[in-house]
């Protein structure tokens, strides 16, 4: 068992929990109830209460934490030697050791047979698998279940649709047949009445040529030939009925093969339609055949049981011992290697993370954060202060930029000129910083605030624009984003 801490599962009514560890002093005990740190009361040296009880189910954790990072007694020479001391000197590094036995042991471990042995717990925190050989989680095992569950029915659907259109073209079709054998029968019926109107005509033609014959042969016969001529009359107005009848029936039978023409059409478009769907259904089926063959794939066997993990666990080796860091090999090796937490002595070429630049705080400051924190000084000399201010000659009109940050602008010429103050949004000078002006030559200099600047000039209420004499000098001092305050010898 362990030597330092006591886990108990709650159940929802217990609220005082004993342990049977020694500790140095109470502010070296702590309650955690299922990972997260709890407040408690004190019921007697070797019982605390937590209120309210902790649920079933979660975890309650009493754990002593002996402070190791520095010695509870010190002993120099010459002093004496009492027992209480030598007991609390040798008491700490018990504690200590036993401590960080417990913290070892408390690890993932391996059984006998080499394999990581979780002892009946849950695994949290798993990584998602990427390879055949890796655990799966609880959550990829639903979702390969789910996606093939929703693969099937989503093929299913997709069949069942594809079913649905080719039957549809299919009708289709069959109205494209029947509207085709319409048309055909149209198509008979104007055939009958051309030949009818035909006939008619030929029988017009014969009665005719009978009349004319009668007429010719015997005068007296005029009134049987007026009869003939009649009855060849009456014949051409039927023949002409028929030929109109069956001019008729043929433009009938044109409009319905033009018809049957179109649903053909459509016919085929329907029938591609169908192949198309068709070819969906066939790829859909193949994908579900594909995911039942993954689910099928799964095999739960791969996994231990609960009864092989209750007999791989009853050949697992004791959570605790009584032994000490002697009696553990290489474990005195390998904290002396280790520097201490107190006043490390760091040997070889030790790294550190780089702090932000501008950083104010005890952090380690590494070689590349001095570096970058330094390199405006040495591109910029002139911001230094007092180890002197470089000059910058300018015999023109001329607008301050931001290397003129702590130097001397100064004209020696005889021209009047205009120098400017730029306004913050086009060059963005510091707070506080100082340019010095200097007119040596004849020509008067006049200081312009450029557009939205505020020049004034120190003791007075004067602002605006101010001119440098000859032999005259100036300081110039940014006092707020856009304020300047100019002071100095000849200036008016």
């Amino acid at each position: 068992m362990a030597l330092s801490y006591i886990r108990v599962p709650g159940d929802g009514v217990t609220t005082a929990f004993g342990f049977a560890f020694d500790y140095l002093a109470t502010a070296h005990i702590t309650v955690k109830v299922d990972g997260v740190p709890t407040a408690f009361t004190w019921v007697n040296a070797y019982q605390i209460n937590v209120s309210p009880a902790p649920a079933a189910g979660l975890v309650v954790e009493v754990r002593r934490t002996t402070p190791g990072a520095a010695l509870l007694v010190t002993f120099t020479d010459g002093s004496v030697l009492v027992s209480s001391n030598l007991n609390l000197a040798n008491t700490q590094a018990l504690f200590v050791t036993q401590e960080a036995l417990d913290e070892a042991l408390d690890r993932l471990g391996k059984d006998a047979t080499g394999h990581y042995d979780v002892g009946g717990r849950r695994l949290k925190n798993l990584g998602d698998a990427t390879s055949p050989d890796d655990a799966i989680t609880y959550g990829q095992f639903s979702t390969a279940v789910n996606s093939t569950a929703a693969a099937a029915t989503a093929a299913a659907i997709s069949a069942d649709s594809s079913a649905a259109s080719a039957v549809s073209s299919s009708n289709s079709m069959v109205a494209a047949a029947a509207s085709a054998v319409a048309a055909l029968a149209y198509s008979q019926d104007a055939l009958a009445y051309r030949n009818t109107a035909s006939t008619h005509a030929t029988t017009a033609t014969t009665k005719a040529s009978e009349a004319a014959s009668s007429a010719t042969t015997a005068g007296s016969h005029k009134d049987a030939a007026a009869a003939s001529a009649t009855t060849a009359s009456t014949h051409k107005d039927a023949a002409a009925a028929s030929a109109t009848t069956a001019g008729g029936h043929a433009g009938a039978a044109t409009t319905k093969a033009s018809e049957a023409a179109a649903s053909a059409t459509t016919a085929g478009a329907h029938a591609t339609t169908a192949s198309t769907h068709k070819d969906a259904a066939a790829t859909s089926a193949v994908e579900a055949a594909a995911s039942a063959v993954a689910a099928a794939l799964f095999d739960p066997s791969s996994y231990y049981t609960k009864t092989v993990t209750d007999t791989l666990l009853a050949n697992k080796a004791a959570t605790s011992h009584t032994h000490t860091i002697a009696n553990v090999t290489g474990l005195q090796t390998a904290l002396d290697a280790k520097a201490a937490l107190a006043s490390p002595a760091l040997t070889g070429n030790p790294t550190a993370p780089t702090q932000a630049a501008a950083s104010n705080n005890t952090r380690l400051a590494t070689t590349a954060f001095v570096a970058a924190a330094i390199a405006p000084v040495h591109t910029n000399a002139a911001s230094l202060g007092y180890l002197g201010a470089p000059q910058n000659n300018q015999d023109v009109a001329y607008t301050l930029v931001a290397a003129d940050a702590g130097k001397v602008i100064r004209q020696g010429g005889a021209t009047a000129r205009a120098w400017t103050i730029p306004p913050n949004s086009g060059v963005a000078f510091a707070i506080g910083t100082i340019i010095n002006m200097r007119n040596v030559g004849t020509g008067i200099v006049t200081i312009t605030p450029g557009a939205g600047v505020t020049l004034r000039q120190a003791g007075t209420s004067n602002t605006g624009a101010r001119t440098l004499a000859q032999h005259g000098e100036v300081s110039l001092r940014k006092d707020d984003t856009d304020t300047w305050y100019v002071s100095g010898a000849g200036l008016a």
